[in-house]
C-alpha cells in the first residue's frame, strides 16, 4: 500500500514536468551516444592494428587462434564502461570487418604486411594505441596451456 502511495506522489511532478524530464533524458542519451561514437572509432582502429599483429604473430592457417587472441586483447584494452555499452556481438562484427579489410589490403600483391602494420599503427596514433602487440598470455589462454610455450 505504501508503494502505491509513493508512486502517486512521484506521478504528480511528472505530469507537470514531463517535458523537462524528457529533454534531460534526451540530452543524457545524446552525450552517451557521442562519447560512445568517438570511442568506437578508436576501438575499430585498435582492432585493425591487432588483426595485423595477429596475422604477423600466428601466420596463416590459424584463423580461430588469431580471432580469439584479438577478441581477448580488445577486451583487455577496453575501459570497463565500454564493455558494458558495446555488446560482444558488435566487437566480433568489427573484428570480421578488420579481417576483410586486411585480406583486401594483401590481395593486391604490393602490400607488405610489415609495412602495413607500421602504417596502421601510425594512423591510429600513439595515444590511442600504446601497445598494439598481442600479449603472449592470450596465446597460452587460447591454446589451453598453463605454462609459457617452450622454445
Amino acid at each position: 500500500m505504501h508503494i502505491v502511495g509513493a508512486l502517486k506522489g512521484l506521478a504528480a511532478p511528472l505530469q507537470v514536468y514531463w517535458l523537462d524530464v524528457l529533454i534531460v533524458l534526451a540530452g543524457i542519451a545524446a552525450v552517451i551516444w557521442l562519447w560512445r561514437k568517438g570511442r568506437i572509432d578508436i576501438i575499430k582502429r585498435l582492432i585493425r592494428v591487432m588483426v595485423v599483429q595477429a596475422e604477423k604473430q600466428y601466420g596463416s592457417g590459424t584463423g580461430r587462434i588469431k580471432f580469439e587472441a584479438v577478441l581477448t586483447a580488445v577486451y583487455e584494452k577496453m575501459p570497463a564502461l565500454l564493455r558494458l555499452l558495446i555488446p560482444k556481438k558488435k566487437i566480433i562484427e568489427w573484428i570480421e570487418e578488420a579481417v576483410q579489410w586486411l585480406k583486401k589490403q594483401l590481395t593486391d600483391g604490393k602490400t607488405n604486411l610489415l609495412d602495413l602494420a607500421t602504417e596502421v599503427t601510425l594512423a591510429a596514433g600513439p595515444a590511442a594505441i600504446p601497445d598494439p602487440v598481442i600479449p603472449e598470455s592470450s596465446e597460452r589462454d587460447i591454446l589451453g596451456n598453463s605454462s609459457p610455450p617452450s622454445d
